[in-house]
């Protein structure tokens, strides 16, 4: 087991060409680029650099590394197939995991308890328990995966209809308090720049458009099919006050809440 590393103080945090690391940090290290791409790494979630991938640069978090596992590929291939090639190709193609408080805990309990086993030299069975506590991290980590749905690579076209879904999943059920872009990028593990030039190009509309478009058609079916005042429409959809949402519709739709109802346009 000498080859599977613990160390949560490593000069630079890289994958290597046979080796799956699972890494979560102290503090939130913001964006990051793992393989050319954009993500968010906040304390909350785990960054899983399959083999030969590795953070563009080093990373090396200013509060440290809470949990750090390097474990050798071959190590991985002692799961049952599918699941050992499986998680390998989870963490290619998404490396930044959001976690729950649930699986966090679970996860650094047994990374305290590997860690304590590593350190009993003398113990005539430690290599296999050891051994049985990575595997229990790593079918947490395919639970973690399994939750989260498959991952995602944004160069092919069902990966673009998997981020695309994801993003309107998340939009269908927030959109009426959530219109900033880094809400649901942070909900997705990327970039509010990334989110956005991949929405462009998926769809030809970038994430705001279609955060201002969802909005703007609840003001309107509001103003048409009841008789709710500007003022509790504008407290209903989160507006600061009812002349920011008027502002906020007349830039969106040439006219003003109250004209957009007189005219009953449909």
């Amino acid at each position: 087991m000498s080859k599977i590393s613990t160390d949560t103080n490593p000069a630079r945090l890289k994958g290597g060409e046979r080796t799956l690391v699972l890494a979560i940090p102290q503090e939130d290290c913001g964006e990051v680029n793992i393989g050319g791409r954009g993500y968010v790494l906040s304390k909350d979630s785990a960054a899983v650099l399959s083999p030969g991938m590795d953070f563009d640069g080093g990373l090396n978090p200013h509060g440290g590394w809470r949990l750090v596992l390097s474990v050798p590929l071959e190590t991985v291939m002692e799961l049952p197939s599918p699941f050992d090639t499986d998680l390998v190709s989870h963490a290619r193609l998404r490396p930044v995991v959001q976690l729950t408080e649930h699986e966090l805990g679970m996860l650094e309990r047994l990374y305290g308890m590997l860690r304590s086993t590593l350190s009993e030299s003398q113990s005539p069975f430690g290599e296999e328990v050891a051994k049985s506590i990575v595997f229990a991290m790593l079918y947490r980590l395919g639970n973690i995966y399994a939750r989260l749905g498959n991952g995602r690579d944004l160069d092919t076209a069902g990966s673009n209809e998997r981020l695309s879904d994801e993003f309107f999943a998340l939009l269908a059920r927030h959109y009426k308090t959530e219109r900033k872009v880094s809400f649901y990028a942070g909900r997705m593990s990327v970039t509010p720049k990334y989110l956005t030039r991949a929405m462009q190009k998926i769809t030809g509309k970038s994430a705001k458009q279609w955060m201002d478009e969802a909005i703007i058609l609840e003001i309107k079916n509001l103003l048409r099919t009841s008789d709710l005042t500007v003022l509790q429409i504008s407290e209903a959809l989160g507006f600061s006050t009812p002349s920011a949402m008027i502002q906020y519709f007349r830039k969106h739709s040439g006219q003003t809440p109250a004209r957009y109802r007189k005219d009953g346009k449909w």
